[in-house]
């Protein structure tokens, strides 16, 4: 009898839809593997760039012959705030009520955050059903709220998540998490999992296969690119400072996405002539579009929260291009500088970042390569997620 997986994540996308990928690449590669993969998500996110049509509280549908349910949720408006948590809330109690009669009974269920609040109900199901239990950590809730949304430990929102946290945490059979130093978390809180995996993001097969787009770009300059979502965290005014610090005839700055602070950042940025804002591209584009440029941006806000680690695919994706990186971080780790592929600095440092770029400009084209090379080489290596799936079945399903 084949293994039946059920994976609940409240914010799982797909490349119709948009992001999350994770679960979706995952499910791709396990149903390759012999499994049944099955997804149940909500019918709206913020990261969305496409919501899934449905009818009813629970719609059926396939994307790529991977099945999904999706939960009719309400829409909210910004990512931190009391919308969200009223989506969270909707989600979850939906899925209390949720058919699960007419889906085969899973050998595992995989419940990822970032809403905690599912976890409670998987785990009742889990015990109910028989099923092993995967709590998958991708975001540190509560300590997100604490850390990054300046909230106290005893409010009631942040005692609220750290319940269902700890539910997660007692009763899960497995404790996978994207982070390399959450360990350290979990044992600062008193608890040391059953089982404790780490499992980064990747990226797919698929994005070696680019396809090509026309993009507006005649410019011999030294091209620098940022591509992505244009958030708070994503830090991108001090990329903006540190290109106004460059000769611009010599170097030019791209910023490829949309986002929250896309007016601001466009503001921020309007008397500059080497600078230029392009819209959203998908992701079947990405690797081409990585490719017209001499080198990528990725950075974050400094703050102590990074500590247990990052794992966003932007970095991943970027890696892939073989474009050697600019990274303005410190973190629990840092990919970029692990496999020497780019340059590291400390956040919010304009001028750092504005060296870093001259930095890699002053290195030949073949140095470049070389050094852009080393980031492909190491992604294919660890990050593949045929090869993620292959961990997920021999160090977690098992």
């Amino acid at each position: 009898m084949a293994s039946t997986i059920w994976i609940i994540n409240q914010y799982a996308g797909s490349p119709q839809h948009g992001m999350e990928f994770r679960h979706y690449y995952l499910a791709k590669e396990f149903n390759a593997k012999g499994y049944r993969t099955i997804i149940i998500s909500g019918s709206y996110s913020h990261l969305y760039y496409c919501s899934p049509k449905v009818e009813g509280n629970y719609t059926q549908g396939f994307v790529n012959e991977i099945e999904y349910w999706w939960i009719k949720v309400p829409q909210y408006s910004k990512s931190l705030s009391i919308g969200r948590v009223t989506n969270m809330l909707v989600f979850a109690l939906k899925l209390w009520f949720f058919p699960k009669t007419r889906l085969p009974k899973p050998t595992h269920i995989i419940t990822s955050s970032p809403s905690p609040f599912p976890i409670s109900i998987a785990s009742i199901w889990a015990k109910k059903l028989k099923s092993k239990l995967i709590y998958e950590v991708r975001d540190l809730w509560p300590l997100t709220l604490i850390e990054l949304g300046g909230m106290s430990k005893l409010n009631p929102l942040v005692l609220f998540f750290s319940y269902f946290e700890r539910i997660g945490l007692k009763r899960a059979d497995v404790v996978v998490s994207v982070l390399p130093n959450a360990i350290e978390y979990f044992l600062s809180k008193d608890f040391k999992p059953k089982k404790y995996v780490i499992i980064a993001n990747g990226i797919s097969h698929e994005m070696l296969d680019s396809q090509t787009i026309e993009l507006p770009i005649d410019d011999k300059r030294f091209k620098i690119v940022y591509l992505g979502s244009i958030g708070v965290s994503n830090a991108l005014e001090y990329l903006v400072e540190a290109s106004k610090l460059l000769d611009p005839t010599r170097f030019s700055l791209y910023i490829i996405g949309s986002g929250s602070e896309e007016m601001k950042l466009k503001e921020l940025a309007k008397s500059e002539k080497n600078i230029c804002f392009l819209p959203r591209v998908d992701k079947k584009y990405v690797q081409h579009v990585l490719s017209k440029f001499d080198a990528c941006y990725l950075g974050w806000r400094k703050n102590s929260f990074y500590r247990f680690g990052i794992s966003a695919n932007k970095i991943y994706e970027y890696m892939l291009s073989g474009k050697p990186i600019i990274h303005s971080v410190s973190a629990g780790n840092d990919p970029i500088k692990d496999s020497n592929c780019g340059v590291s600095v400390e956040p919010e440092d304009s001028y750092a970042i504005a060296k870093a770029i001259e930095q890699l400009s002053n290195l030949t084209v073949f140095e470049r390569d070389d050094m852009g090379n080393r980031g492909k080489e190491f992604v294919m290596k660890n990050n593949l997620y045929s090869i993620l799936a292959d961990r997920y079945i021999n160090e977690v399903l098992v």
